[in-house]
């Protein structure tokens, strides 16, 4: 499974690639939403896992424009954010992401969101 991460932190992204590498996933990553979306187009992914509030092109605006057909329609996004869990949640169902996930977050939720994904698939993981 290819994994693409997009977030305009470092450390968040090298942690998360480190985590996927321990997992048996193929990471790339990207530091803000327009090289996200280039990384997309190139090499497309099975998930993409966005950030929320980065500058630029935010994470729920990536989000449409992956679900608007651009790139990759159909592949699930999990949108995390460090905001509060109903706010993050209603972000995430107004911009088509397949799930939401609060920073920080806990690597067996986190396990449990691919997992998930895997099962269900889709953007809107509603099988």
């Amino acid at each position: 499974m290819r994994v693409l991460i997009i977030d305009d932190c470092e450390s968040i992204r090298e942690l998360l690639t480190l985590w996927c590498r321990m997992t048996g996933l193929e990471a790339v990553t990207a530091a803000d939403g327009a090289s996200g979306l280039a990384r997309l187009a190139e090499g497309g992914a099975d998930l993409v896992i966005v950030d929320v509030d980065m500058p630029g092109l935010r994470g729920p605006d990536v989000c449409r424009e992956i679900r608007a057909g651009r790139h990759q329609a159909d592949v699930p996004v999990l949108l995390m954010s460090g905001r509060a869990p109903h706010e993050l949640t209603a972000l995430a169902t107004a911009c088509g992401a397949t799930l939401a996930l609060p920073k920080p977050f806990d690597w067996k939720v986190l396990e449990g969101a691919i997992d998930a994904i895997r099962i269900l698939g889709g953007p809107g993981a509603s099988g």
